[in-house]
């Protein structure tokens, strides 16, 4: 049984892969241009997510929720490719659960508005992990948060 973390980021996707022992089986960063057509970006992720999915089958994949409280352009095309790649799991009729940041800051320190750089310290305190990109960082709590949901 493995279990899947997304951190959807259109500069650096976070993809992890555990094991039900929570080893890390499978961890990627997938980065894509500025410079190239949103449309073709998302397309570019996904191709990668579900390539991970078709190599690592999951019962359900975590993906960290869209952030309410940010601004900017930037953000509709974040929803966009929440919805896309949300919208492509359904269509492979894969399940995946939404966990807003604030419940992923919260499993991993107890409090859910904590910062970037407490969420990398928790995570080796508690894991013996080490992350240098806050987004694989992300993606790996969400697969522990599956790994701790499916062992209860």
């Amino acid at each position: 049984m493995y279990y899947i973390g997304c951190d959807l980021s259109l500069t650096g996707t976070g993809v992890v892969v555990i094991d039900e022992n929570g080893n890390i089986i499978k961890e990627q960063l997938i980065s894509t241009k500025s410079t190239q057509l949103i449309e073709v970006r998302i397309i570019e992720i996904w191709s990668k997510i579900r390539q991970i999915i078709s190599e690592y089958p999951c019962v359900n994949i975590h993906i960290e929720g869209l952030s309410y409280g940010s601004k900017g352009a930037s953000t509709l095309d974040l929803a966009g490719l929440n919805l896309f790649i949300r919208i492509n799991l359904m269509i492979m009729d894969q399940k995946f659960t939404i966990i807003p940041p604030t419940v992923l800051k919260k499993f991993i320190s107890g409090k859910g508005n904590i910062k970037k750089n407490i969420v990398l310290k928790e995570i080796y305190k508690k894991f013996g992990k080490d992350f240098s990109d806050d987004n694989l960082a992300d993606a790996f709590v969400l697969s522990e948060i599956s790994r701790n949901k499916d062992n209860k």
